[in-house]
């Protein structure tokens, strides 16, 4: 922005100042959804300031670029003397800078604001840098069009730079003010600005001073008004001044006569509260401490950002209120002593009332000391060591625990476990014989899953009695046992259908081989043998492979087909004919088992 600033005053250095100047603008945005803008209506004060004799530099909904261009060229003027600055539309904010912004803005965003029209902080800066009396008028205007991502619409906090005047309003109100207020003669600058409605005063520079002077006329004073005047101003008292009205109460001078009177006796106009803090000209760091001061005494508990906004003007209002001071929302330089001066009292009572509560809650020995301390004081002055030792010791406190949780597991990875949060625990060189112990009881297990037999697991239990697969071993024997009862069950009965029961309640048993051979065995007798033609073994064969009744691809023999065609027949609840006939080809046509 500074750089920006620079470049402006380098075009415009060589132009000498003439007139008084001003610069207009109205600004409605192409996107926005109002049907009439009131931005316009500062162009209403662009005749009258013509008339008063400025230059006035105007425009009606200027896109970014114009707007540039414009301020540019006011730039160039050099203006010495009087210049108005008057912007009227959208305005958007982040951070404390504010942008006015150009027609075509639309619903912009923090990323492409800047192209989108001119930064009022780049305005203020300008002026402030100039020696010309000058006055900026901001006439913010909702127009309906949303923000975009990082930024708020309207003015924000404003930082106004010393000996710069800043008010804000509605288009009504600045126009008025700029096109008849301002321009009466004579007339001070606080009293234009009392006589404007629907104004926000941001910033007053010389309240008392007109902006647009008197006229100067010869006046023909008669020689005994002169001569007696000379006499009693140089006196210079009430009973001189008075004399003079006496025996010249409409004389030339009874104005001043009664002016200086009033010097002498009238109490003298008071600058305001604004005015007083504003002629201190805070920097941004200053403002900031006297935030910190107001949250250590407790009337402020938003950001220290240094933007004295409502929560800032709260806590001084509080402050004075707890006082015994007028309530203003300001400070002056005695004021702000005070603050700090009570605030450093503040801060010492804090720091040795934190200190006594450390050592009262044991000076971090214990964990529940440790937790009180940090209750009260979240960032006190052991605040870091306390979380730092809390941490320790909650840390060791959980060893036990983790322990039993590791023992409970019983598994090489919870072990591993257990050694990365507690590397230097005693425990360290049982958790490493446990993890060797069940590495070999992982190798013993996959042999006994191999072999895979009854007495397998009986020697792998006897083994390695503290196993997490001990429980596994005994359910797979458990399973053996009633698998091969269930075989015997089958085999003693010696019909298809205890074949075929086993074969459904066990399909990956250890006697499946044993059950297909007893039944294709006895299918050479089967009533179906020689019922299907080769179109319909060929169909048969292909249904029962896809159906997973025959667990090695086609061919198979007649034999094996009516036993596995008897089988899913059974399974699916269809005449149990052991052919491929037509309700078996269409269920499994429905299955999907026959198509290509």
């Amino acid at each position: 922005m500074k750089n920006l600033l620079k470049a402006m005053l380098f075009l415009g250095a060589a132009l000498p100042a003439s007139a008084d100047t001003a610069l207009v603008i109205g600004t409605q945005d192409a996107s926005s959804t109002v049907q009439t803008s009131h931005s316009h209506r500062v162009l209403e004060a662009v005749d009258p300031l013509s008339e008063a004799g400025f230059v006035v530099y105007n425009a009606q909904d200027p896109k970014a670029t114009q707007i540039l261009s414009l301020f540019s060229d006011v730039i160039a003027v050099g203006e010495e003397d009087r210049l108005i600055i008057i912007l009227s539309g959208r305005f958007v904010n982040f951070g404390g800078n504010t942008w006015y912004l150009g027609r075509f803005a639309g619903p912009v965003d923090l990323g492409h604001v800047s192209g989108a029209g001119l930064p009022v902080n780049l305005v203020l800066d300008y002026v402030a840098s100039i020696s010309a009396n000058t006055i900026v008028m901001l006439a913010p205007d909702n127009q309906l069009i949303p923000v975009g991502d990082g930024l708020e619409a309207g003015l924000g906090e404003i930082d106004v730079p010393n000996g710069v005047t800043v008010v804000s309003g509605n288009p009504w109100s600045i126009s008025r003010l700029a096109g008849r207020e301002l321009l009466t003669p004579g007339r001070p600058l606080r009293r234009a600005l009392n006589a404007t409605s629907g104004l926000n005063v941001l910033s007053v520079h010389q309240p008392n001073i007109s902006f647009v002077d008197a006229p100067v006329t010869t006046p023909t004073i008669p020689e005994g008004d002169q001569s007696y005047w000379d006499a009693m101003s140089t006196l210079d008292n009430v009973f001189a001044y008075r004399a003079y009205l006496n025996r010249y109460p409409d004389g030339y001078y009874a104005a001043e006569a009664y002016a200086r009177i009033a010097v002498f006796n009238a109490v003298v106009d008071e600058p305001t509260p604004e005015e007083v803090e504003n002629d201190l000209g805070l920097s941004r760091n200053q403002k900031r401490d006297i935030q910190r001061d107001l949250s250590v005494l407790g009337h402020y508990s938003s950001g220290i950002d240094g933007l004295f906004g409502p929560g800032s003007r709260g806590g001084i209002r509080e402050w004075q209120s707890a006082n015994g001071l007028e309530i203003t929302g300001y400070l002056d330089a005695a004021q702000i002593t005070r603050l700090h001066d009570q605030a450093e009292v503040r801060r010492i009572q804090i720091q040795a009332e934190d200190r006594a509560y450390w050592r009262q809650t044991g000076r971090g020995q214990d964990i529940a000391g440790l937790r009180a301390y940090l209750d009260r004081y979240p960032n006190g002055e052991f605040s870091e060591l306390a979380r730092n030792r809390l941490s320790q010791m909650e840390h060791a406190a959980a060893e036990p625990q983790a322990w039993q949780d590791a023992l409970a597991a019983n598994t090489i990875s919870a072990y591993r476990e257990f050694l990365e949060d507690y590397p230097d625990s005693p425990r360290r060189p049982q958790a490493l014989n446990r993890i060797d112990a069940l590495q070999a009881s992982g190798a013993s297990w996959q042999q006994a899953e191999d072999q895979d037999t009854i007495q397998a697991y009986r020697d792998y239990i006897a083994d390695n009695p503290n196993s997490p697969h001990v429980q596994e071993a005994r359910t797979r024997i458990a399973a053996i046992r009633a698998d091969n009862q269930a075989w015997r069950d089958a085999r003693d009965t010696g019909t298809n259908l205890a074949y075929a029961e086993y074969l459904d309640a066990y399909p990956q048993g250890r006697h499946v081989s044993d059950a297909w051979d007893q039944l294709v065995a006895n299918a050479a007798t089967d009533s179906a043998m020689g019922e299907m033609n080769p179109i319909q073994r060929q169909l048969a064969a292909r249904g029962l492979y896809r159906s997973g009744i025959m667990q090695g691809p086609p061919p198979y023999s007649e034999a094996m087909t009516i036993v596995g065609l008897r089988l899913y027949q059974r399974a699916v609840g269809i005449p149990n004919s052991g052919i491929m006939d037509q309700r078996t080809i269409a269920d499994m046509t429905i299955r999907g088992y026959l198509l290509n």
